[in-house]
C-alpha cells in the first residue's frame, strides 16, 4: 500500500492517501468475502489506523531507498 502511495505522489495527477486506503480496504474487503463492500468511514479509528500505518511504512520504504525523510533546515 505504501508504494502504491509512492507511486502515486510522482503522477502529474497525484492520488491522496484516502484514495489509496479505501482501495486497500475494498480489496480486504474482497479477499473476506464480504458481499457488499463498502468505503472507510475517514471519521473512524479504523481509517486513521491505517492512514498512520500506511505513513509511517511509506517513511520506512523511502529511508530504504536512501531519501531524506527529515531535511536540515538553515539556521
Amino acid at each position: 500500500m505504501a508504494c502504491t502511495l509512492i507511486a502515486g505522489k510522482v503522477e502529474e495527477c497525484c492520488r491522496r492517501i484516502r484514495d489509496v486506503v479505501n482501495i486497500y480496504y475494498w480489496l480486504y474487503q474482497q479477499t473476506r468475502g464480504v458481499e457488499r463492500c463498502q468505503l472507510m468511514d475517514y471519521v473512524a479509528k479504523e481509517y486513521h489506523l491505517w492512514r498512520d500505518r500506511v505513513t509511517e511504512t511509506e517513511v520506512h520504504v523511502l529511508r530504504c531507498l536512501g531519501f531524506h525523510v527529515q531535511p536540515r533546515h538553515p539556521v
